[in-house]
């Protein structure tokens, strides 16, 4: 794999983690600059190690993952978005609570379900993982704090429906990895 490649789809399974990371910033749920750093340091190493995980188990559980990993990722984000829609509707949207481990590992492991799948063709491929694993990591824990960072500063101007907002993005990212591997 080229380095073009390899940059190419580090950036593209990135985007999940990047959009995640805007809507927790919009909705302050990482507000301090420590929760983002927690946020993208989440999502860069589940991104790192999935594909590892896809690569080494390509074999073993293959048709089972590739038949339920989007339901998987539809799920979590789906609760995680809901639970957001709620709270800010229980009068809690001007003391936001920062995302917990527990939200930050769903959170992770739905924006990295699809390292996993890409992780099983890397091995089809036979490439030297664990350096690929490596750049995925990086790229994604840079755009997922820039991206936290970007949607802090859009949730200042937005205020009283950045909670909604947040979690109407992470529900629609839901139903857009349920409708994509649905076709």
């Amino acid at each position: 794999m080229n380095t073009t490649m390899l940059l190419l789809t580090a950036f593209a399974l990135a985007m999940d983690a990047f959009a995640v990371s805007v809507s927790c910033g919009v909705s302050q749920r990482a507000k301090t600059t420590r929760k983002k750093l927690e946020m993208a340091l989440y999502f860069g190493v589940f991104q790192g190690i999935m594909p590892i995980f896809g690569f080494y188990l390509a074999g073993s559980f293959l048709g089972f993952l590739e038949a339920i990993d989007h339901y998987i990722a539809f799920l979590l984000l789906l609760i995680i978005g809901g639970h957001m829609v709620y709270e800010a509707f229980q009068g809690e949207a001007c003391e936001t609570k920062p995302l917990g481990h527990k939200q930050l590992i769903g959170l992770a492991i739905a924006t990295s379900i699809d390292a996993f799948a890409t992780g099983i063709g890397f091995a089809l491929l036979r490439i030297e993982i664990f350096f690929v694993a490596a750049v995925i990591a990086v790229i994604t824990f840079v755009t997922s704090l820039f991206g936290s960072f970007f949607g802090c500063r859009l949730g200042h101007r937005f205020e009283m429906g950045a909670e909604v907002f947040g979690g109407v993005i992470l529900i629609g990212i839901a139903f857009k990895i349920l409708l994509e591997n649905m076709v």
